[in-house]
C-alpha cells in the first residue's frame, strides 16, 4: 500500500519532522568553583529524557577534570519522576563519587523527596533546603549543611 508502514517505524519517523527544531536540552549546566550545577529543565525525567540528561551531566562532570569537587542537581522545574529518573539520580552521584566529588540536589517536591527517601537515593544525591546550603555542603565535605521544609529539605547524612 502507498503510504503504509509498520506501526514500530511510523511512531518513529512521526517525531522527527523536516524544519522541526531539535528539542532543547533537559539540562542547563554551570561550573564554578569546583561544583557543577545542572538545572533540570524538564517538567519529568523519564524513559523519553532521562538517558541524554545523564549523559550531559556525565559529561559535565569528566570536563571538570581534577577541579570537580561537587554535582548539585536543581530540581525545582521536575514535577515527575519515574524509575529510570531514579536510575539517572543514582548514576549521577555514583559519577560524581568517582570523580572525587559528592553530590547534592535541591526544589525537591515533597513526594519526589518522599520517594528519594523512600527508596534511600537521599543517601546518594543528598537533599538540601536551598542552594546556598547545597553549595555549603559540596565544599565543605562536611555533613549536616542541608536544611529548609518539606521531604525534599532533609539534613545530609552524617557519616559517609
Amino acid at each position: 500500500r502507498r503510504g503504509w508502514r509498520p506501526r514500530g517505524v511510523a511512531a518513529a519517523v512521526s517525531c522527527y519532522r523536516p524544519g522541526m527544531s531539535p528539542s532543547p536540552a533537559p539540562a542547563e549546566l554551570s561550573f564554578h568553583r569546583g561544583i557543577l550545577h545542572a538545572t533540570v529543565r524538564a517538567a519529568a525525567i523519564d524513559s523519553g529524557n532521562a538517558d541524554r540528561l545523564c549523559r550531559e551531566i556525565e559529561a559535565g562532570i569528566l570536563s571538570a577534570g581534577r577541579r570537580f569537587r561537587g554535582l548539585l542537581v536543581d530540581m525545582n522545574a521536575v514535577g515527575f519522576m519515574n524509575s529510570r529518573g531514579l536510575a539517572v539520580c543514582i548514576d549521577l552521584a555514583r559519577a560524581a563519587s568517582e570523580a572525587g566529588g559528592r553530590a547534592a540536589v535541591v526544589g525537591l517536591s515533597d513526594d519526589l523527596g518522599r520517594m528519594f527517601s523512600l527508596m534511600q537515593v537521599d543517601r546518594l544525591l543528598v537533599p538540601c533546603g536551598d542552594q546556598r546550603s547545597a553549595r555549603a555542603y559540596l565544599a565543605s565535605g562536611e555533613a549536616g549543611s542541608g536544611s529548609g521544609s518539606g521531604a525534599g529539605a532533609a539534613a545530609a547524612p552524617s557519616g559517609d
